[in-house]
Order: C-alpha cells, then sequence, then structure tokens
C-alpha cells in the first residue's frame, strides 16, 4: 500500500513514501487546492458540489464541473497514479487505496486530547511551522498574530500583545474567515485559543490568508547605528569589564 503524507501547515508538499513530489510538478494551482480541500476533508473525501462550491462560486454548475475534472486530471498527473483523485458516486476521494497522513490531523488529534486534560498535551506537543498571518479583535483593538497550528477546535498564535486566559477575541484569517474564540492558555507570546464553533478546515484552501513573515526584523533600538548613550549600542559589547565600570563611573559622576 502507497504511503501519503501530505503537509497543510507552512508550505503545501506531498510525500509518496520516501519520494517527495517536487513543486514543480504541480503546474496548475487549482490542482493542489483540490488536494488540500481532500486532504482537510472527513475521510479525505468530499461532495462534488462542495468542491466546486469552494473553488469557483461564482461559476455556472457545468462551468464548475468541468474545471473540477480538469484540476483532478493535474492532480493526477502531478501525483503520478490515476488513483490520486478517484470520483464515486458524487463524492471525490483522495487516493483512498493509500494510506493517507495529513499534518493538521495529526495537531487535530493532539488538540483533541488536549481538550480531555487541560492543554499539556497541546503545550508540549510537537510545533509546526510558521504559516499563515491573521488580525486578533478584541478591547476594541486589533493585533497582528501569526498562526502556528489550526484544528477544527481551536488554534495556536503568537501576539506581541499580552493576552489573558478567558479572552473571547475574534481571529480573522484574511478577508473570509471569522473565527469566534476564547485563550484557553498563554504562554508568554504564545497563546492557545479555543474556537466557540467547530472550524471547517477545507476553508483554507479558498481562502488562502496571507503567508506569515519567516524572518524576524530588528526593532529599532536594536538596529545599528543607535544613540551611542542607548543601552542598545554596539559599543557595549565591545567593552571590557574593567572599561564598562569607568564608563559607567563617569556617567555616575555627571
Amino acid at each position: 500500500m502507497v504511503r501519503v503524507s501530505i503537509r497543510t501547515l507552512g508550505a503545501f508538499g506531498v510525500r509518496l513514501g520516501n519520494r517527495s513530489v517536487p513543486a514543480s510538478a504541480w503546474t496548475q494551482r487549482r490542482a493542489s487546492d483540490l488536494v488540500k480541500i481532500l486532504a482537510l476533508a472527513d475521510g479525505h473525501r468530499a461532495h462534488r458540489d462542495r468542491v466546486i462550491d469552494a473553488l469557483w462560486p461564482d461559476l455556472a454548475p457545468e462551468a464548475g464541473a468541468a474545471n473540477l475534472h480538469k484540476a483532478a486530471h493535474y492532480a493526477r498527473k502531478a501525483l503520478g497514479s490515476a488513483d490520486a483523485v478517484v470520483l464515486r458516486e458524487s463524492h471525490l476521494a483522495l487516493w483512498p487505496t493509500a494510506s493517507v497522513e495529513v499534518d493538521s490531523g495529526v495537531f487535530q488529534a493532539a488538540a483533541e486530547a488536549a481538550g480531555k486534560s487541560g492543554g499539556a498535551e497541546l503545550r508540549s506537543g510537537a510545533r509546526h511551522p510558521l504559516i499563515w498571518s491573521g488580525l486578533l479583535h478584541y478591547n476594541f483593538e486589533s493585533h497582528p498574530v501569526r498562526l502556528r497550528n489550526i484544528s477544527s477546535t481551536g488554534a495556536m498564535i503568537e501576539c506581541g500583545s499580552p493576552l489573558r486566559v478567558g479572552t473571547e477575541p475574534m481571529l480573522a484569517l484574511g478577508q473570509e474567515i471569522q473565527l469566534s474564540a476564547t485563550v484557553a492558555w498563554v504562554a508568554g507570546d504564545t497563546a492557545g485559543l479555543r474556537f466557540t464553533k467547530a472550524f471547517d478546515l477545507t476553508l483554507l484552501a479558498s481562502a488562502r490568508p496571507e503567508v506569515a513573515a519567516a524572518r524576524w526584523d530588528r526593532p529599532s533600538y536594536l538596529q545599528p547605528g543607535a544613540a551611542a548613550d542607548s543601552p542598545w549600542d554596539e559599543q557595549w559589547d565591545r567593552m571590557s569589564l574593567g572599561e564598562l565600570r569607568q564608563s559607567l563611573e563617569g556617567f555616575m559622576k555627571r
């Protein structure tokens, strides 16, 4: 049996056994979107009409169906198998003859276990790469956040503004996704959110939130060229202990 591993948290990717499907194989974006939707759907299968509505909401049914067949064709081509996307009785299935594992499903299982044990497993479990950026709305203010993980029941975020357990914010991912939540736990600038209602993960494929920046930007006070009397100026890193003492003593005598 073929073992298929799909990464949806972070950069999209598929592994077939020990072989990674190259990014160049995905010549049609809707082909990869179709695989994402099926990967995130329960049992890795979804009704064809629901998939069409998610990917081509503005098209007539006939045009949407034609696009779906085209996307399925290119998905099979990218994955190298006619069994990769199968249409049966108005439902699309992702590789029904293979063993399919999706990273978000692993996190969802951890989140559900955390719900039964107060969140300890979630906090100590494996972390996934940063994926999307969003906004957290609460107390009549909006704060930028980074989404670390997401499941149907909750999410883990990074937020530069302080959060308190029990706060009930709204998480916005792009223009289309607004999620009411409760802050379940806080650890530094990382927090766990518990959604008020179950979230349909397949919406992420069509919403396409903004990808979070991968690098950390230095704040202004850590940039080169800080004022000479700034505690962050590079001169303090180059001084010996004696030189530092003399400089501080001179400052105290001013």
